[in-house]
């Protein structure tokens, strides 16, 4: 049906509404995505130096909360594949 007064088809009349009715949904869903790449797991890595700056190899490094134990390697580079986050 046409409209004389407006000019414009009853059609193209509800589909701007709908358009704004489907763009505010996709912007909830952004939103509403669960966060899939939290985890509760971690891993601590990092670089032992000495007050020069040189590489300390063999450095024996400790996570006192969670009873781990590591060492630095020959570039003074430490990596531990730890724990759950959730418990001590």
């Amino acid at each position: 049906m046409y409209f004389k007064e407006t000019g414009m088809n009853i059609r193209a009349s509800c589909l701007f509404p709908l358009l704004a009715v489907f763009a505010v949904l996709v912007v909830l869903r952004a939103y509403c995505v669960p966060a899939l790449a939290q985890t509760s797991r971690g891993a601590i890595a990092g670089n032992v130096t000495d007050q020069t700056g040189a590489a300390l190899k063999g450095a024996q490094i400790s996570i006192a909360a969670k009873d781990i134990h590591t060492v630095s390697n020959e570039q003074g580079l430490f990596f531990s594949q730890v724990f759950s986050l959730n418990s001590s």
